[in-house]
């Protein structure tokens, strides 16, 4: 896409906190989860906006989930799965479509990010049940991020707080490095870090797939519909949305093709020390000891 078609993209996001499009979708998607708990909805976005957020997408740096450090082997709601991931709000674009999406459920606390499916990458059955910790400083910052101030320096002021924010955050990497200056920093930062427990109230994955065939694979299996497994295609411009939580996988991608989305949570303030079912699935995105957002790709 062109700089000025991203431009023209950016300039749409910048002006839709509020608007008759967003009531809108705001009405169907309540509507559709209060009727079956689950939604979809497509032409979501402008067709141009879509197409930029797309093309975002593939220029993005990704990291690998469910191997090595981020496998889910050592824990006992393990499920099989394979996909990479990226963060969305240090990106102008993606940031604006994270936007749109977490402004649907207003009142909310946004988890959102990029995922990328490539050939054999697949989540086995969960549920998405997996209670999330925020420290108050990463929701002062979302709440920023996802405020109503320009993209431009939104986005620019989380990447500048995720740069300065990981000089300090692993603790365990200051201890390898016999660096008592790293440590102490860390441990100061630490202590100043009080918790906020959230609960996923609605799942969101918004797909950005063009033609996409059903022997492409990749598709979203919603296990617990009254017609049974029902499949649906990553389609170009798609939302899908759920209630959480609710028995889904994602099927296996064919090799040679790749399956972008942006995909997430809305979140809720759980109570401190609320008891939670047994989850099917540990987050996969991020390592442990970098962050406490915690992720399962769509």
């Amino acid at each position: 896409m062109s700089a000025k078609g991203q431009s023209a993209a950016v300039r749409w996001l910048d002006s839709v906190a509020s608007g008759a499009r967003l009531r809108t979708l705001r009405r169907e998607l309540r509507r559709q989860l209060a009727a079956k708990g689950f939604a979809k909805l497509p032409e979501l976005l402008p067709e141009h906006v879509a197409e930029a957020v797309r093309q975002a997408l593939k220029v993005l740096d990704w990291e690998q989930a469910g191997e090595g450090a981020r496998d889910d082997a050592g824990y006992e709601d393990q499920v099989q799965h394979h996909f990479s991931i990226a963060d969305v709000e240090g990106d102008v674009v993606l940031l604006g479509a994270a936007r749109f999406l977490a402004r649907l459920l207003p009142g909310t606390l946004p988890n959102f990010s990029a995922a990328c499916y490539r050939g054999r990458d697949h989540i086995a059955p969960h549920t998405d049940l997996v209670p999330e910790t925020y420290s108050m400083e990463e929701v002062k910052q979302l709440r920023r991020a996802y405020g109503r101030g320009d993209l431009a320096s939104a986005a620019q002021g989380w990447r500048r707080w995720r740069e300065s924010r990981a000089e300090t955050e692993n603790l365990q990497d200051a201890l390898q490095s016999d660096d008592l200056a790293a440590v102490r920093r860390a441990v100061e930062q630490g202590a100043r870090a009080p918790s906020v427990p959230f609960r996923r109230w609605v799942a969101a994955a918004y797909y950005l797939n063009k033609d996409w065939k059903p022997s492409f694979g990749g598709q979203f299996v919603d296990l617990e519909s009254e017609e049974g497994a029902a499949k649906h295609s990553p389609d170009f411009n798609t939302l899908v949305a759920f209630e959480v939580p609710r028995l889904h996988e994602v099927s296996a991608v064919r090799k040679g093709h790749a399956r972008y989305s942006l995909f997430g949570w809305w979140l809720v303030e759980d109570a401190p020390h609320a008891p939670h079912a047994q989850s099917l699935k540990r987050p996969a995105a991020k390592a442990e000891a970098k962050t406490k957002r915690r992720k399962t790709a769509k």
